[in-house]
């Protein structure tokens, strides 16, 4: 993270050293993200545990500015928001077996009811910055590809909660850090005068989401980390701004 940021100002401090043509952008980027998580253990009662594996389907919308470093070269920061989901629950304990369910701690029913959860999910602020790196390919057609830094900061929380009559959408609003992703993005750009589209992919190369002391055995204040087992697809849509000269 230090090395990005001190990049990130060297080539912003020498572009002023030496003019050149700039050219700023504008951007908007829906997406969807997939991931596979690895597993990790879980207190099921006081004398067994739980083997649970997640996965997510999420997906975010983030508005970013690009301001131009040097030809075809870009800083990027901006905000977004993005549901970080956990939307499929495999859970196996000895000797029950399997299910789509891990254990919750919730208040809200009867106390000596026993309640799972089979989905849930964080909405989030997403605050990004990054660096982009554009090669022309032919005439309006650009290949971009780029890396950037994201944190999440959790403004509300929703737990389903799967019943015998009806569901229950637990709500929780606890504000606090959540984690953070460095990513490797690659996009083929058309260009239509100022207007610039076209497909965007996302590899995320590691993330690190908060645990949630409303399971058992997890505290907020303790990290999960993962590697690669993820893709992201989205439309990326930039409008040029005016050029301008240093």
């Amino acid at each position: 993270m230090k090395r990005l940021i001190f990049v990130i100002i060297y080539l912003f401090f020498s572009n002023y050293l030496f003019g050149q043509k700039k050219e700023n952008h504008i951007e908007i980027n829906p997406y969807f993200q997939w991931d596979t998580y690895p597993s990790f253990i879980a207190p099921f009662n006081s004398v067994t545990n739980s083997s649970i594996k997640l996965k997510g389907a999420s997906w975010g919308i983030d508005a970013y500015y690009k301001h131009s470093l040097k030809t075809h070269l870009f800083i990027k920061a901006g905000l977004g928001y993005y549901k970080y989901a956990f939307n499929n629950i495999q859970n196996y304990t000895s000797p029950f077996g399997n299910s789509r369910a891990r254990n919750i701690n919730y208040t809200g029913g009867s106390s000596t009811f026993s309640y799972v959860c089979n989905k849930y999910w964080y909405n989030t602020v997403a605050a990004t910055i990054g660096v982009d790196k554009s090669f022309n390919l032919k005439k309006n057609m650009d290949f971009i590809g780029g890396f950037d830094v994201v944190n999440y900061y959790t403004f509300s929380q929703n737990y389903n909660i799967p019943g015998t009559s009806s569901e229950i959408n637990y709500k929780k609003t606890n504000n606090r850090y959540f984690g953070f992703a460095f990513n490797m993005s690659a996009s083929l750009q058309k260009n239509f005068g100022k207007l610039i589209i076209g497909p965007t992919i996302g590899l995320p190369i590691l993330r690190s989401w908060k645990q949630d002391m409303v399971f058992p055995g997890e505290q907020n204040n303790k990290s999960r980390n993962k590697w690669l087992k993820g893709i992201g697809v989205g439309i990326t849509m930039s409008l040029r701004l005016a050029q301008r000269y240093s």
